[in-house]
This record gives structure tokens, C-alpha cells and sequence, in this order.
């Protein structure tokens, strides 16, 4: 399913405002530095792309950008 032009621009809306009671973008940030994850190395994202997710074909684009998990949100900005 994909969300058309207002019901994304609606979810979108509430969701960086805080108008609704679910999980806000400062709990989210809260739960990254608290994460396991943040503190991954290149090759541990490289092996959770390889068997976790089974995107091996993005690897060398990791290693090569030198993506650990303190850079990981910053993909982000990138894309």
C-alpha cells in the first residue's frame, strides 16, 4: 500500500508536529543513542545488510563511504 499526495502530506504533518500520541521524532532520537545498533562498526552493518536484511548489493557502498552506526541517520541527508 502507498499513501497518496494528501494522506502523506497529512501523516507527515502530525508526525513532525507532535499532533497525535504516538512515538515523536525526540523519542525516536531517544531510542537511537540508547541502541545497540549506534555503536555498530562498518563490517557489523555490512553483515546485518548481507544476512538481515538482504541487501548485500549496498556493502561496498557502506565500506566505501565508511558507514558505522553513528553515521547511519546521516544516510538521511545524503539520499
Amino acid at each position: 500500500m502507498q499513501l497518496g499526495g494528501s494522506d502523506r502530506a497529512q501523516r507527515e504533518r502530525v508526525f513532525h508536529h507532535n499532533n497525535d500520541e504516538l512515538i515523536t521524532v525526540d523519542d525516536m532520537w531517544e531510542a537511537w543513542f540508547a541502541s545497540e545498533e549506534r555503536s555498530w562498526t562498518t563490517a557489523d552493518l555490512v553483515k546485518w545488510l548481507e544476512n538481515s536484511v538482504r541487501l548485500p548489493q549496498y556493502a561496498s557502498i557502506f565500506i566505501g563511504m565508511e558507514i558505522d552506526g553513528r553515521s547511519l541517520p546521516r544516510l538521511v541527508f545524503v539520499l
